[in-house]
């Protein structure tokens, strides 16, 4: 087995992430359980991975020592483990005790759990990201067409100004024309 690990270290700190070695290492030290092996299953469900995730989430992971001991732990206690996982849709999950192959299956489920979450979550980034570039493309596009408006707008003061030109103008002719017929009028000035 040791061999195998070694091996295994090889190919993947090598190309791979970590997170795929451990994952790999615990489904490897899952897998040689040979009394699990030779088990056969039955009432298989599927885990609820929000549910089983929300557990995740609520544990309390405290540093504990035995008695006796003064070498400190991380970890959760089998009673914790009992109470948060101890049943499901089907059923008692452990026996009286927390063994360490539960523990090694809780490993296991939990990194899946986290991955399937992680995907998840992965995907939904993904949407946000395409949703936030169609928001600035659109907010450009804004930008565009109120510097269109603001050049219209303009163009409009400038179009406005030569109408008050023109009205101006055009009040100036009618009086000069009104001063002509004036001074068309007046006698002795034909």
């Amino acid at each position: 087995m040791f061999e195998k690990r070694l091996f295994l270290h090889s190919i993947f700190t090598n190309n791979e992430t970590k997170m795929r070695y451990l994952l790999l290492m615990i489904l490897t030290v899952s897998i040689a359980s040979a009394s699990f092996a030779q088990k056969k299953i039955e009432n298989e469900i599927p885990v609820d991975v929000e549910s089983f995730y929300k557990k995740l989430s609520g544990l309390q992971i405290n540093t504990w020592n035995f008695k006796g001991e003064e070498l400190r732990n991380y970890g959760i206690s089998n009673s914790e483990l009992l109470t948060i996982f101890g049943t499901d849709s089907k059923g008692k999950m452990f026996a009286k005790d927390v063994t360490t192959e539960n523990k090694t299956d809780l490993n296991f489920t939990s990194i899946c759990v986290l991955a399937q979450t992680i995907d998840k979550l992965m995907v939904e980034n993904g949407e946000l990201r395409t949703e936030i570039k169609s928001l600035q493309d659109n907010i450009n596009h804004l930008q565009m067409l109120q510097t269109d408006v603001m050049v219209l707008m303009q163009s409009n003061s400038k179009v406005q100004d030569l109408e008050h030109k023109v009205i101006e103008l055009s009040t100036q002719l009618m009086d000069l024309k009104q001063e002509f017929k004036i001074f068309k009028e007046e006698p002795g000035r034909r």
